[in-house]
This record gives structure tokens, C-alpha cells and sequence, in this order.
């Protein structure tokens, strides 16, 4: 893992993303979490993250991911059910 970098969250569930953003924070991971996927889609490619993190099911999610590596092509993306 890095030891630093960038990572926007869109969580499931406000809880899950915010607490999956205070553990990267102990790292020196600069987070930020979004509560829909059009708030997150606002700020690419302007202010790219090193991480993209979706988590929760969602409709669409290949078309979602592909989008995303295209609005952001250095973030990496992942994304958990």
C-alpha cells in the first residue's frame, strides 16, 4: 500500500464511508466521500484521486467502473458489493 495518496469514497451507507475514510486517514490518506455517484462524477478528471472506492450494490456497475477509468484514467478502482 502507499503511504500516502488520495482517495474519493462513494459509499452504500454513510457509516461504512465514513469509517473506511477515518482508517485510510491514519494513514495520511487524503479522503473524501460522496453521497451519490453524479456528486463524485463533479469533481473528474479536474481533481483526480490515486483511489476511486464504490462499495454497495449498484445498478450498471461495468458501465459505472468503465466510466470512472475513463474520467480518471491514473485512479485505480474498486469497488465492493
Amino acid at each position: 500500500m502507499w503511504e500516502r495518496g488520495s482517495v474519493f469514497i462513494m459509499p452504500s451507507e454513510d457509516v461504512a464511508g465514513w469509517r473506511l475514510a477515518a482508517v485510510l486517514r491514519q494513514f495520511q490518506w487524503e479522503t473524501r466521500v460522496f453521497a451519490s455517484v453524479n456528486e463524485l462524477q463533479e469533481h473528474l478528471p479536474d481533481d483526480a484521486p490515486d483511489l476511486l472506492a464504490l462499495q454497495g450494490p449498484c445498478a450498471g456497475i461495468a458501465d459505472l467502473v468503465g466510466h470512472l477509468r475513463h474520467a480518471a484514467p491514473g485512479a485505480r478502482v474498486v469497488w465492493q458489493d
